[in-house]
């Protein structure tokens, strides 16, 4: 049986452990199968991080020019040139070739791709799929809000509305994106990251454990915010000075333990987290007592080094799964429905901040601030974290369940017409 995943993110350490988790459980439970993965525009070194180790698992890079990934979907899509496209173009016709290979399709798990960043190259993969025929599985994915304002957002909601009533498979991992399912009449099974599909065991490398010293540590994951769609225009000093603000009060809980920062972006250059940090680093008083981490350390031994803190803040998704994954008090810094949804899933909308206004005028920082402090003194409950893993587990079985009913037959079909 062959198995396609396509849609894979890089240069994200959540992604990462959302595509380790997925794949090793694939493959610790299909060993006979053949998993390809799909990254169109992607280089080795965005790929090569995030790579499982498995016999039965190849990742195929394609090459394809970011003008051509921007604007190829999209005009496409809208003058309905999808079969002249990817018959024509190299990267889009090996696309098409792997997914008239495979048996199954998987779009693998990540960000709100449908909804307010508007992928067009992400529709487009699963268009192709669609015209190949091969049933698809959207898989621990959020959706919307879906924008309607302009003639483009309206098409785009129109074609991804029409996407999500034809997948073979739909599971969405918050309760805001389950709750909007609800709402379109679209039927889904109920999913929480992929990430929670395993606990990594890794080893944390000596250097980094003699940077954070002793496990008595806080974690701070802070989020730039001005690149997202619904940050433009915020006041990026306004969004600095909250975050310095929490790192002092973080410094000021124990005056003897550090702050590790750890980045979640890689290998994306300005843009990246480390050099975001390091710049709030320069500017707090306590710059003795911060740890950034290079982009270089991996989902695994971020994990690890979660694991071992006292509590976390973090204004990016991956990091409050994290915390949850290994049962660490944290407080999620919430910038988009992604974070109450999942929070909401565990009855702990308790321990989020709504942030949606920093960068405003209007924002309350000192609400903010002391609804962190409230918080990080909670410790998170075992039972937590174990309904956090079994709903992954469910949701993973009942992708296999699909799997069993769709991949296989189509294997021993196409075996059979050899």
């Amino acid at each position: 049986m062959n198995v396609l995943l396509i849609n894979q993110p890089t240069n994200n350490r959540g992604d990462e452990a959302a595509h380790r988790g997925l794949v090793r459980a694939l493959c610790a439970r299909y060993p006979a199968a053949k998993f390809t993965v799909a990254f169109l525009g992607a280089g080795p070194e965005n790929v090569r991080p995030m790579q499982v180790a498995a016999a039965n698992v190849e990742y195929e890079l394609i090459p394809l020019r970011r003008s051509a990934a921007l604007r190829i979907p999209a005009y496409a899509t809208r003058f309905h040139l999808r079969g002249l496209a990817a018959r024509w173009h190299p990267a889009y016709r090996r696309l098409r070739q792997l997914l008239r290979q495979a048996d199954y399709v998987v779009n693998a798990p990540g960000g709100i791709c449908m909804g307010g960043f508007q992928n067009w190259g992400h529709v487009f993969q699963l268009d192709l799929a669609r015209d190949c025929r091969k049933p698809v599985a959207y898989y621990s994915r959020s959706i919307g809000p879906f924008r309607d304002g302009t003639w483009r957002e309206r098409l785009f909601r129109r074609h991804s509305l029409d996407l999500l009533r034809t997948f073979d498979f739909l599971a969405l991992r918050d309760a805001q994106s389950m709750a909007l399912a609800d709402r379109l009449k679209l039927p889904c099974v109920p999913a929480i990251d992929a990430a929670f599909l395993e606990a990594p065991a890794a080893a944390i490398p000596p250097e980094v454990a003699a940077a954070v010293g002793a496990a008595d540590y806080a974690v701070f994951v802070p989020n730039s915010l001005v690149w997202h769609v619904d940050y433009r225009g915020a006041d990026a000093d306004r969004i600095d000075r909250f975050y310095l603000a929490v790192l002092e009060r973080l410094c000021a809980r124990d005056p003897g333990a550090k702050v590790v920062m750890l980045p979640q972006l890689y290998g994306v250059g300005p843009r990246g987290d480390q050099r975001y940090f390091e710049r709030l680093k320069a500017q707090s008083a306590h710059r003795d007592r911060i740890v950034v981490l290079p982009e270089t350390c991996g989902s695994d031994v971020q994990q690890a080094i979660v694991a071992c803190a006292r509590c976390m803040v973090g204004a990016r998704y991956h990091s409050v799964v994290f915390a949850i994954n290994n049962r660490v008090p944290f407080v999620a810094l919430s910038y988009e429905h992604k974070m109450p949804g999942l929070l909401a899933l565990l009855g702990l909308e308790e321990r989020g901040v709504d942030v949606r206004w920093l960068g405003q005028a209007d924002f309350d920082e000192a609400t903010g601030l002391r609804a962190i402090a409230a918080q990080l003194d909670q410790p998170l409950p075992a039972e937590v974290t174990e309904r956090a893993r079994a709903l992954a587990q469910d949701c993973f079985q009942a992708l296999c369940r699909r799997i069993d009913a769709c991949g296989w037959p189509a294997a021993a079909l196409r075996e059979g017409e050899k």
